[in-house]
């Protein structure tokens, strides 16, 4: 199923991310504060991260710094992020793919 541009979206993610969240102090400075509870696993969106010839390395470094979710993927400071091997401009690019993670999920 494909919903912009998201292959994987499937009907389990939904139950894998609650956006029902209400801003407190924990959501201050996450990336999209609605994808606090977020489950679905970050190989799920590698792609859309960078090129298809890099997921693996990119996987590869999430899981040597324990980044196994997209909750744990929000929470990254800017530094953080900085030290990921994603598409450039970095933060901008994290940031939408969340933006639109969240939207894609709550047009299920």
């Amino acid at each position: 199923m494909q919903v912009d541009g998201f292959q994987i979206i499937k009907e389990h993610s939904k139950a894998q991310c609650s956006l029902e969240t209400k801003l407190t102090a924990e959501t201050e400075g996450l990336i999209e504060p609605n994808l606090i509870d977020c489950m679905i696993p970050v190989g799920d969106i590698a792609d859309k991260l960078v090129s298809p010839m890099h997921v693996k390395h990119l996987l590869t470094t999430m899981n040597e710094k324990n980044i196994k979710t997209v909750r744990d993927l929000n929470k990254l400071s800017e530094t953080d992020i900085a030290d990921l091997p994603i598409k450039e401009p970095k933060w901008a690019s994290l940031k939408t793919l969340l933006k639109l993670l969240k939207v894609t999920l709550r047009k299920k």
